[in-house]
């Protein structure tokens, strides 16, 4: 059990490393923060309970009056086909902007001037008028708002106006006030907002109406100056420019005629006289000429192939009538000739007409050019026009709904449930404000209880120290009073069986005279005088009580007196807590014998006054009841404190020994034969500054070779951690060590240091000792130590407090 994987040394350096606590351990811990705080708890609620029970008597009654009232935006809408701009939407935003408006200066004005409440002592009024009517109100209207509460009704449209008073007739009188108020100010908000929105719309109409009649004289003006008519909704420009592209297709149309007549005309001209006769042109057949002309010669030419056929080609009426078709053809020709200069003239008629329509076309097309950019102008001047003109009809339609509206203003909230006198108080609330008291009173008492569990940094269980030194805890010892109690006697222990065999005594040879060698000012007189007792299991101190003293130097028996001394309670009472503690550590020593040897016990503590001199002293006397061969020795050079109480006398002892001046016999102290406990002192007749080179000396090496060959145990009693560096010279002679941690008083990070900076100390540790443990509190910090040590059923195995 006692076995364990030592730290290495970066363990040891890190001893102050957190670790990660599991839920279960943080349960532990709140569980036990609240064993340990429960009385700050308790004491804080019943302060602050009793607080609240105070104010509960002392507190002046107030009683709560409510009225309720119902926003209801449709009213208004049910009377006019729609809402006017003044008129908010009743939704949520409005609802709560209502809220507001109840909890405003102006309403709770109207109702302190109403009631007079500025002269009402309840609301800072004075009868003597002291202060100004100013201050009056002021203070009347800061009495006022607190009192006042507005709520909303769930997310309905109702309205609940509370207002608390000590007099319960004023309070509902005040919260139907404020609903009336409330009305009026809606009233006269809605009508003075509609007289002024009439009075900015009537300069506004005339504004508009003088704006929209500039910008209808503006268009006209601009279709004056730039020529812009409009005809049917299209402007004379573009109809100009219409007329005259049809007058140009026209006349692009008869020139193209006129040339292909006369093209045809030439063309037959440039041909074959003779066929001229026969050739077709658009106005010979309007030609009265050429067709008499055509019709004699179809005459002369049926007659010339009649008579060619019957007289021959030769014959004269035949040559005549040839004679006379070439003179008809002739004649057809110049005919043709005088149409052909016709369809010339007409040619150039035709093209001079079309050159002037063409003229006149691009003409008109430039003036609809620049028609057409003015038109941008001019409907920019329309649409202003248009814009002003529906402006103001819409403006004077407003206009003459708002005038309307000013003759039935209809508020939008009215009264449901008048406030009624209350009968019951509001306040104080009696459960209420004792849940507050008891709550505040656990909070406070968490609070301090958390201040002084931080400002706690001791060790108070077994298991905190093996978890934060991360060594067992092998004994919890409870504190003791200054005497040790007489129950129980040593023949009545020696009676029940506990054993108190005496061994002989083993006889030692000297230390030879090689060790350390000392000057004349290693040894002063020895130090007389009252010295204190020593009270509880603290360090020991020894007191002025009229023991025998030896004298060496006459062979007197170097004899521990027992006295009452808390040392001697193992003894007196060996079934006491105390005893079985110290037990508790021999069964650590005898195990730990596994693990490495364990026949030289180092007792040592961080601080002084831990009570490690009394735990090594009371265990040392325990294992030589018992009959084992044990010596105490006090190597705590800078204050031998056992000595001072086993040995007050003692003119030499350890430092003797070592040096060779005296040999081991001639320095020991023994007990009486019931307890056959050896004692070698340390008498230091001056201070020494070089006390750890003492124990780390060859000398003092020998001294507990020799020791071990003589005695079973040898307990050491050594000087503290932290103070000096003694301790941490000792691992040469010493086997193992046992660190005595104050329960309750030594802070941790003392020990962690103090363990920490001595490694071969912490390597060699059996474990820590908690000593002078108030048992009584025990049970705060650790549960089950409460039936630990207080069983009921201990009695049986002789076990006494």
């Amino acid at each position: 059990m006692l076995h364990r994987d030592w730290p290495t040394p970066s363990e040891r350096a890190n001893l102050s490393v957190p670790e990660f606590a599991s839920a279960a351990e943080l349960l532990d811990s709140f569980v036990h923060f609240l064993r340990q705080q429960y009385i700050v708890i308790l004491a804080a609620s019943l302060v602050t309970i009793s607080l609240g029970v105070t104010y509960l008597i002392l507190a002046r009654p107030s009683y709560t009056a409510v009225a309720t009232m119902l926003i209801d935006p449709h009213k208004r809408q049910s009377l006019q086909e729609q809402p006017t701009f003044n008129d908010a939407e009743g939704d949520s935003a409005t609802v709560e902007s209502q809220l507001r408006v109840l909890k405003s200066d102006n309403v709770a004005l109207s109702v302190i001037k109403n009631l007079q409440l500025s002269s009402d002592p309840e609301f800072g009024g004075t009868k003597g008028g002291g202060i100004s009517e100013y201050s009056a109100m002021r203070l009347a209207l800061a009495a006022f708002e607190s009192r006042l509460d507005v709520s909303r009704d769930a997310l309905s449209y109702v309205i609940e106006v509370s207002f608390r008073s000590h007099d319960s007739e004023k309070a509902a009188k005040i919260a139907n006030a404020i609903v009336d108020a409330y009305v009026v100010d809606q009233l006269d908000s809605k009508y003075q907002s509609t007289l002024r929105a009439s009075n900015w719309l009537q300069d506004r109409i005339a504004e508009l109406r003088d704006q929209a009649t500039a910008g209808e004289q503006a268009v006209v003006d601009y279709q004056r100056d730039h020529n812009i008519v409009d005809a049917a909704g299209k402007s004379t420009s573009d109809q100009r420019v219409a007329e005259l592209n049809s007058q140009l297709i026209i006349a692009r149309t008869q020139t193209a005629e006129a040339r292909a007549r006369l093209g045809r005309v030439q063309t037959v001209l440039s041909s074959d006289p003779g066929g001229a006769v026969d050739a077709t042109v658009a106005d010979t057949l309007k030609s009265e000429v050429i067709t008499r002309l055509r019709s004699q010669y179809l005459d002369l030419a049926s007659k010339e192939a009649d008579w060619a056929a019957r007289y021959g080609n030769d014959h004269l009426a035949v040559v005549n009538l040839r004679n006379q078709m070439a003179e008809i053809r002739s004649a057809i020709v110049d005919e043709l000739r005088r149409i052909a200069e016709t369809y010339k003239s007409d040619l150039d008629i035709a093209e001079h007409g079309s050159a002037d329509a063409q003229k006149e076309y691009d003409d008109a097309v430039a003036q609809a050019q620049r028609n057409n950019q003015a038109q941008v102008v001019l409907s920019d001047l329309e649409s202003k026009s248009k814009t002003y003109r529906a402006l103001y009809e819409n403006f004077l339609q407003r206009y003459m709904e708002s005038v309307q509206q000013q003759s039935f203003p209809i508020p939008e909230a009215r009264l449901i449930s008048p406030a009624l006198r209350p009968l019951q108080r509001s306040s104080p609330k009696i459960i209420l404000t004792l849940a507050i008291s008891a709550c505040v009173g656990i909070v406070i008492g968490f609070a301090i209880g958390v201040f002084r569990d931080l400002w706690d940094r001791v060790f108070r269980t077994s298991e905190q120290a093996e978890k934060v030194l991360h060594t067992p805890c092998i004994s919890l010892v409870p504190l003791l009073q200054e005497a040790a109690p007489t129950s129980t006697t040593i023949e009545e222990w020696s009676d029940a069986g506990a054993g108190s065999s005496i061994r002989d005594e083993v006889q030692s040879p000297s230390i030879s005279e090689d060790g350390i060698g000392f000057s004349s000012a290693g040894t002063a007189a020895l130090v007389t005088g009252d010295e204190k007792g020593m009270q509880s299991n603290g360090e020991v101190v020894s007191e002025n009580t009229k023991r025998p003293q030896s004298n060496e130097e006459n062979g007197t028996p170097r004899m521990i007196v027992h006295d009452e001394n808390v040392l001697w309670t193992p003894v007196d009472s060996p079934f006491s807590r105390f005893a079985e503690s110290l037990r508790v550590i021999k069964v650590a020593v005898d195990l730990g014998e596994i693990v490495r040897s364990t026949k030289v016990i180092g007792f040592t503590s961080s601080l002084p006054n831990e009570g490690k001199s009394t735990v090594a002293a009371g265990l040392a006397l325990q294992i030589a009841q018992a009959g084992g061969r044990v010596i105490l020795v006090d190597c705590d050079l800078r204050n031998p404190s056992l000595t001072k109480t086993l040995a007050p006398s003692a003119q030499m002892g350890f430092i003797e020994a070592i040096s060779g001046k005296a040999k081991i016999e001639d320095v020991l102290w023994r007990s009486d034969p019931r307890t056959n406990l050896s004692f070698l002192p340390m008498v230091m007749k001056s201070r020494v500054a070089h006390t750890n080179e003492i124990l780390a000396s060859t000398a003092t090496k020998k001294l507990f070779d020799e020791l071990r060959k003589r005695y079973e145990y040898i307990i050491v009693d050594l000087s503290p951690l932290a103070p000096v560096v003694d301790v941490r010279t000792t691992t040469h002679f010493v086997d193992s060590y046992v660190c005595v941690i104050e329960w309750g008083r030594t802070k941790i990070d003392i020990v962690k240091k103090a363990l920490a900076d001595a490694p071969g100390v912490y390597e060699n540790l059996i474990g820590t000792v908690l000593n002078k443990a108030d048992i009584s509190k025990l049970g705060r910090y650790d549960a089950h130590r409460g039936d630990y040590y207080y069983n009921k059923y201990y009695g049986r195995y002789g076990y006494v407090d």
